[in-house]
């Protein structure tokens, strides 16, 4: 499992994306999960009393956009970073968004909006 974008602080590490920055498109709202992430308050000796929210087997994050009409053909780039855990640890990893290994799904899917 991995924890959500919006895992309260004072427990486990939430996962963070962020994409460089560019003139080419307009970010029209935050990051969203599908699907949306398992909640449970915490009853364990660790963060007993806490709200934990995390994801388990594949979860897709993606984030609408505006491409300015003049951008032309243009790349996202950045870096997702997050932590893999089973039931005994958790190990962080960070991962480049961009052209990914053939054999490397990506752990971001972004979506275009058209200008209005």
């Amino acid at each position: 499992h991995t924890y959500s974008l919006t895992q309260p602080p004072g427990g486990p590490q939430p996962t963070k994306i962020e994409l460089a920055r560019s003139t080419d498109y307009r970010l029209l709202a935050p990051f969203r999960s599908q699907p949306e992430p398992n909640s449970h308050v915490e009853t364990g000796q660790v963060w007993t009393g806490l709200k934990i929210e995390e994801h388990e087997g594949e979860v897709t994050w993606s984030r609408e956009y505006v491409v300015k009409p003049d951008a032309g053909s243009f790349g996202l780039s950045g870096e997702v970073r997050l932590q893999v855990c089973n039931a005994n640890r958790c190990v962080p990893q960070t991962t480049p968004i961009g052209k990914p290994p053939p054999s490397v799904l990506p752990y971001t899917t972004m979506s275009a909006a058209t200008p209005k």
